[in-house]
């Protein structure tokens, strides 16, 4: 009977270390569980701060994007008026400044022909150069207002310009 004590205390113990080692395993997964579950739902606390961050930060982001946009289209506007009442500066003072050549001319046509002979022989070379002079003044005026109203469009004609000739008339003119 001892003996039958003895083996049945000893598969008592081997139960119970059995039973021990299933609660360890038991509380090793609950605790692995516990801990994963931990884990996982800050990843997904994280996850969502940070795209929260990203949403805030886009709608910052938008909201600067359209108060420049909404600059850049006054200042635009404003330039654009500029530009319009240039033009039209540009054009009056260019009429004004090619009355005032033509003007020029006129009067010194006037004065070459009451002009006696002798004095008309005499000066005949610094009128022709004051003729050429109003009339490439008259030609620069005129060339400055197509700029003007040219570098108003997107597009320009291009044209190939006789340099020969140019040279020409600047040597003339020293």
């Amino acid at each position: 009977e001892l003996a039958k004590r003895e083996m049945a205390d000893k598969l008592q113990q081997s139960e119970n270390e059995v039973i021990r080692q299933r609660l360890r395993n038991q509380t090793a997964w609950t605790v692995g569980l516990i801990i994963a579950f931990i884990l996982a739902f800050g990843w997904g606390v994280a996850l969502y701060q940070k795209n929260e961050s990203k949403r805030s930060l886009n709608s910052l982001l938008h909201g600067q994007v359209s108060e420049r946009t909404k600059d850049l289209e006054a200042a635009n506007d404003q330039l654009t008026q500029a530009n319009k009442e240039l033009r039209t500066l540009n054009h009056v003072a260019s009429h004004d400044l090619k009355e005032s050549i033509r003007n020029i001319s006129t009067y010194l046509g006037l004065i070459a022909r009451d002009l006696p002979e002798g004095a008309q022989t005499h000066s005949k070379e610094y009128f022709e150069r004051i003729e050429r002079s109003t009339a490439h003044l008259y030609t620069l005026i005129e060339d400055l207002a197509s700029y003007s109203h040219l570098s108003g469009t997107e597009s320009g004609s291009k044209k190939h310009v006789p340099l020969q000739s140019i040279v020409t008339q600047v040597v003339d003119e020293l």
